[in-house]
């Protein structure tokens, strides 16, 4: 089972986040914090990151930035969600270019879309 570590710090879109994923099979774990993501990170090592672009303490940036310095977070699938930055082909192309970040969604999103997307990055 895939374990997805969901960076939202807004708890009613970290909750539909989580039970619409576990509800499809796959194992979550929440952080409300960039600090908290980081540490979550190195203990629950998941397979995929949703990380919320606003946040408190240090940003979805920065904590995309942070993991790929590590040895071990080089490769983990980062999808990036932000309602601030509402041009997806402008927030995909600064998360390839500067964080390595495998997608960019836009919120509100489609679930759906979103599962499609997991899928894709875990296969």
């Amino acid at each position: 089972m895939h374990t997805i570590l969901i960076v939202e710090d807004d708890p009613v879109s970290a909750e539909v986040l989580s039970t619409y994923l576990e509800a499809h099979g796959y194992e979550t774990r929440t952080a409300r914090t960039g600090p908290e993501a980081l540490q979550m990170y190195k203990t629950a090592r998941p397979d995929l990151m949703l990380v919320d672009v606003q946040l408190p303490y240090r940003n979805g940036f920065e904590v995309t930035h942070e993991i790929r310095k590590m040895p071990e977070g080089r490769d983990v699938p980062v999808v990036l969600m932000s309602a601030v930055y509402t041009s997806a082909e402008r927030g995909k192309a600064y998360a390839a270019k500067g964080l390595r970040a495998q997608d960019f969604l836009v919120k509100p999103f489609d679930l759906d879309t979103m599962l499609t997307r997991v899928r894709e990055l875990l296969s």
